[in-house]
């Protein structure tokens, strides 16, 4: 159960959120919004809030990860930088990198800190275990850091393994690394086999 935990902090409680000092410093790096004025993203904050009637912080969540999942179709691409949230509501598809960026920063706008996770995850779809997969986590005080996939639309319970977080996707590669010489190559390949129990 993804929601088994009460919100220690009554000012965490609802939107907005304010988060006590000491955790409002520790936590800087991941309630900055890349662009605190972003009408796209106002915009959508304004459905997300029109679609429910409580102001629960847990509420908003759980509408936030289904509307985004509703309105921007996921779709596998192998390469290039996160789109910013205003491409992929523009566009209406992105990577699930791409959906977590957006996620991040409707967060961010209401004050609540949240951060970017690399990792895997189990389908059981047509697409192959080993691509890596992308989601958000949302600091919750009483809570710690709780998973939301808008890719797949619901909350992370047990079907996720993180490899990596970070404030941003740049500090949350999986692997990172150079090397240095002529006439070599470099190859990465994975394998895995996830199992539930």
């Amino acid at each position: 159960n993804p929601f088994n935990f009460l919100i220690a902090d009554p000012d965490c409680q609802a939107i907005p959120v304010s988060y006590s000092k000491q955790a409002r410093e520790s936590l800087r790096a991941y309630r900055e919004p890349l662009d605190a004025s972003s009408e796209p993203v106002r915009k959508l904050l304004d459905e997300v809030s029109g679609s429910s009637s409580s102001n629960e912080t847990i509420t908003f969540l759980s509408q936030l990860c289904r509307v985004i999942h509703s309105r921007v179709t996921p779709v596998l691409r192998h390469e290039g930088a996160p789109y910013s949230p205003e491409e992929s509501l523009e566009k209406g598809t992105g990577a699930c990198r791409d959906l977590a960026v957006l996620f991040i920063e409707a967060c961010r706008h209401v004050g609540l800190a949240s951060r970017f996770v690399s990792g895997y995850h189990e389908v059981s779809s047509e697409l192959p275990a080993e691509h890596l997969h992308a989601w958000a986590e949302v600091y919750l005080p009483g809570g710690g850091w709780r998973g939301f996939d808008p890719t797949n639309g619901f909350a992370v319970a047990d079907r996720h393994v993180a490899v990596a977080t970070g404030a941003s996707p740049e500090h949350a590669a999986p692997t990172s690394g150079s090397f240095r010489g002529t006439g070599v190559e470099s190859q990465m390949s994975v394998e895995l086999t996830i199992e539930t129990s």
